[in-house]
């Protein structure tokens, strides 16, 4: 009679006690919570309240299953009625979905019963790789894949908790193009990757055209661990960590990329995307032979419209890699700015690329820190180049710490480009402090400093020196069109315009540099229709300030010679070729200047290079 009693009890409660009446339902005591802080017991052990179905009040009394096992044994689910699953790791309500007849069992957010009835997760709203572990041992592999793929259709975040998780195969992400994934993960989250001659980690499927076929994918939070996937330097086979085509947009950030041998990650034909805030540890890879991996970040083949920000690449002690940052064949309307590189054969490299801005980057013990190719309308500002302690020689031919070779119409301003590492290249040529070759280029407001020389020898057009400072370094020039040299310092240097046409060479000043007594002078043997004007030189190192041999109708005037010291030049001011008639060597409007403090008195310098 007392257990009658009781049952009755309970089942009055069931019925009077709402939805909206529920504080906690908890799993691992039998005690359902109500607002009014009372606590009923369970009719019996093993039981747990559940809310019913949308719309209705009851609470019902219904059994935990305590394994995934125990679940798909379950043969009489109730549709509008949740079950709790207590198994650790796969915790969670589920429910009897009618209606699908279908879908395959994942077993983390589609179960299958034994009765072929279909139970579903409820109230999903991120999916958790654990889900879909299958027993102790279980692939995990297969698990995340597993999870990606319910994320993708169910679009919910995908989380991947902390732990080191093996995987033995490449994770395939092809979300469709109206869906986006997210998949994260937490502080310790490891993906510790080892598959046999695999080419990428994590991937989408290659399609080999222009069109966007894949949606959104966004990474955060993960490292990617490749310790157990050695490769042998100078392989053909490199593994890509992340490769990801035909994609609407990328978004990586707040993970790192350690012990790969290939590369970090690599975009091709994307929309557009973010990298921030990453960090890459020992991605690397380079040789003589093999030439086309040993990137940290790649950006290829139109992948348009990304900013590259705030990341931090170095390689180890003995490893040497190709790229750190590489924005290669159209991909345009790109940003590379705040990333911190350190030992790479090239720190950034941007070719066949336009409307590129790279700023406030810093490159360390790069011998080719900056390298610009065959590029249209690229800027480089405010970014620091330095090839102190270089773990290699560069492999690209007659190089420079900054590399400029064949851009149309780009800028360069306000960098510093410092500490030539003074090796040749592997081929035994030499290499420069800075190399700019190319048309319609901006120099301006850089800091050019230890090096040979910046070098911008050979056929080019309207190139412009504008406020530049070159610190114990020189300017070559020789063989341009049209070039414009103004308002720069040279500390130590010389400028060379030998064969110039057309150089405009301006308001330049030449001092000695640290350590040193005499400046650099102007070289321009040969130049025609040169115009040198308004520079100032102090105590010229070379015996004469001008060498204005051979010159062809040049005009060289209002030019200034500070002597202090008496083994500078004084009368030698031009180094005139004296078997040609003057009037065809140079000419002059405003006199050039001789200030000789030594005797405290100026002279004005005529074409002859006397002075009057």
């Amino acid at each position: 009679m007392k257990k009658l009693l009781f049952f009755f009890l309970i089942s009055i409660l069931s019925l009077t006690t709402t939805v909206a009446q529920v504080v906690e339902i908890t799993s691992d005591t039998t005690k359902l919570a109500t607002k009014t802080g009372r606590f009923r017991e369970a009719y019996r052990q093993g039981v747990r309240y559940a809310k019913g179905a949308s719309g209705t009040t009851e609470i019902t009394g219904t059994r935990v299953f305590r394994s995934l096992a125990e679940l798909r044994r379950f043969t009489s689910p109730v549709e509008g009625i949740q079950y709790y699953l207590s198994e650790k790791g796969k915790e969670g309500y589920w429910y009897y979905d009618a209606a699908d007849r279908s879908s395959a069992d994942n077993t983390g957010t589609v179960l299958v019963t034994t009765s072929q009835k279909r139970l579903k997760r409820a109230d999903v709203n991120q999916i958790n790789c654990r889900w879909f572990l299958v027993g102790e041992g279980g692939n995990t592999a297969d698990a995340i894949q597993a999870a990606i793929n319910a994320g993708i259709q169910l679009s919910q975040d995908v989380l991947i908790p902390a732990g080191r998780w093996l995987v033995n195969k490449a994770l395939v992400l092809d979300v469709p193009l109206d869906k986006t994934i997210r998949i994260i993960g937490q502080f310790g989250t490891i993906l510790d990757f080892k598959a046999a001659n695999a080419s990428a980690f994590m991937h989408t499927t290659p399609v080999n055209d222009s069109t966007h076929v894949y949606g959104k994918i966004y990474l955060a939070g993960i490292t990617f661990d490749g310790h157990r996937n050695p490769v042998t330097p100078g392989n053909a086979y490199a593994l890509k960590t992340l490769d990801f085509r035909n994609c609407l947009w990328v978004e990586l950030s707040n993970s790192t990329f350690q012990n790969m041998y290939g590369h970090g990650l690599i975009f091709r034909r994307c929309a557009g995307g973010i990298i921030d805030r990453n960090t890459f540890s020992g991605v690397y890879g380079r040789d003589s032979v093999y030439d086309a991996y040993g990137d940290a970040i790649t950006l290829f083949d139109r992948s348009e419209n990304f900013s590259i920000q705030n990341n931090t690449l170095r390689l180890a002690s003995g490893q040497v890699g190709r790229c750190g940052i590489a924005v290669d064949v159209n991909c345009n309307y790109t940003t590379v700015i705040n990333n911190n590189i350190t030992g790479y054969e090239r720190g950034i490299h941007v070719e066949s690329c336009r409307h590129v801005l790279v700023t406030k980057n810093q490159v360390f013990r790069a011998p080719i820190g900056g390298y610009s190719a065959f590029n249209e309308d690229v800027s480089w500002e405010g970014n620091s180049f330095s090839a102190g302690e270089v773990t290699q020689p560069p492999l690209l031919s007659q190089s420079g710490v900054f590399f400029v070779y064949l851009d149309n119409k780009c800028s360069y301003r306000g960098n510093t480009i410092s500490n030539w590492h003074g090796q040749k290249d592997v081929r035994g040529e030499n290499t420069y402090l800075a190399k700019f070759w190319g048309d319609g280029l901006v120099i301006e407001n850089n800091i050019f400093s230890k090096g040979n020389e910046v070098w911008a020898y050979g056929s080019h057009k309207s190139q412009q020196y504008l406020r530049n400072q070159f610190l114990d370094t020189g300017l070559r020039i020789d063989r341009q069109d049209s070039p414009t040299v103004e308002s720069n310092f040279f500390y130590g240097g010389t400028l060379n315009l030998q064969s110039t046409s057309k150089a405009s060479i301006t308001k330049n000043q030449f001092y000695p540099a640290v350590e040193q007594m005499q400046s650099g002078n102007i070289n321009a043997y040969g130049a025609r229709f040169a115009y040198v004007a308004d520079n100032v030189l102090r105590d010229c190192k070379n015996g004469f300030v001008i060498d204005n041999q051979q010159t062809e109708k040049a005009v060289f005037e209002g030019n200034i010679l500070i002597r202090t010291l008496s083994q500078a030049p004084g009368n030698s001011y031009f180094y005139t070729d004296s078997n040609r008639p003057v009037e065809n060597v140079s000419k002059s409007y405003r006199p050039n200047q001789i200030r000789d403090y030594l005797i405290n008195d100026s002279f004005l310098v005529g074409n002859s290079g006397v002075a009057q």
